[in-house]
């Protein structure tokens, strides 16, 4: 990871907080080839936007390909989404105090991402003052997350129906990164005395 992000002189990089202990590792190196061989390599940091962490469907932990149910793919359709969203485990809709923590604060943070800040804090005041319909709460937050991702889906679809495109798109791309790698390597190299 270290080396993908040093060879293309990367000041941001955009990963989720888990990936913070090998941002440190790629700092560490760049201080160090810096030190030892006068090079210019940026102390990468972490670029944070506000869905840079998405929790899982399941209440712990964060989404992942790797855990069945815990996830919604970018091509799934509205039924599936609500499917998937109707099996997140919730409690019984009210209480003294938000949870901060577990299955509903998963919820509530995806009704953030995908609803908004304020409608979020409506769901809170309903759990703490009466109760929160999770029926309903699901149906509207399966609605928004589908609006929000039937752009990429119509995108999909129409750079798929371009024959060539896509192959095109990565071969081009793998030669520009393949310029900035050599360039960065003959650099390094000249600075070490190679």
């Amino acid at each position: 990871m270290a080396a993908d992000i040093l060879a293309y002189k990367a000041h941001k990089v955009p990963v989720g907080i888990d990936q913070e202990p090998h941002l440190e590792a790629a700092r560490q190196i760049a201080r160090n080839v810096n030190e030892i061989y006068g090079t210019d390599f940026p102390e990468p940091v972490r670029f944070a936007t506000k869905g840079s962490y998405v929790p899982s469907l399941l209440g712990e932990g964060k989404m992942s390909k790797t855990v069945e149910g815990s996830y919604i793919n970018l091509t799934d359709s509205l039924d599936t989404i609500k499917a998937k969203l109707a099996k997140t485990p919730t409690d019984e809709g009210r209480g003294t105090k938000v949870p901060e923590r577990g299955h509903v604060a998963n919820l509530f943070t995806f009704v953030e991402l995908f609803m908004g800040e304020d409608t979020r804090k409506d769901y809170e005041h309903a759990y703490t003052t009466s109760k929160v319909s999770y029926k309903d709460l699901k149906e509207k937050l399966g609605n928004a997350i589908y609006e929000k991702l039937k752009p990429i889906q119509e995108k999909r679809l129409e750079v798929a129906s371009r024959e060539g495109y896509v192959e095109d798109v990565i071969n081009e791309g793998a030669k520009k990164a393949l310029e900035v790698t050599q360039r960065t390597l003959s650099q390094l190299k000249e600075k070490m005395g190679f």
